[in-house]
């Protein structure tokens, strides 16, 4: 369950430019495989793109923030789970999190082109 809206940090995402992968993570649409699959009853979906876990269960979850072997740098830690879905960062806080994000969407969709 995400933590209600907060303008004080979607201000802090309007002060620079974000890419189009960090942009996905930070309005929600980056979807994993394991979301993609129960939205189009597909069984030929990718799995986690760092460690190749069936989609069934590779949710956001476990690509982002429990696999093994993704390599996410160690200073990445969410604050709270708005940061952990959406990668909204508190104000003046640096962005790890929806910049770790974009990187695990970016690797997501790359998975999904070549299977």
């Amino acid at each position: 369950m995400l933590p209600a809206y907060d303008e004080h940090r979607v201000q802090a995402l309007r002060q620079g430019p974000l890419s189009s992968d960090e942009l996905a993570v930070a309005t929600g649409a980056f979807v994993s495989p394991a979301c993609f699959q129960r939205m189009t009853g597909r069984d030929d979906v990718h799995g986690c793109p760092y460690s190749g876990v069936n989609a069934e269960k590779a949710t956001l979850e476990h690509c982002a923030w429990l696999c093994e072997s993704n390599n996410r740098p160690s200073d990445v830690h969410p604050a709270d789970n708005l940061e952990r879905r959406l990668g909204w960062s508190m104000p003046g806080a640096r962005p790890a999190c929806r910049i770790w994000l974009a990187e695990v969407r970016k690797r997501t969709l790359e998975a999904s082109k070549k299977h």
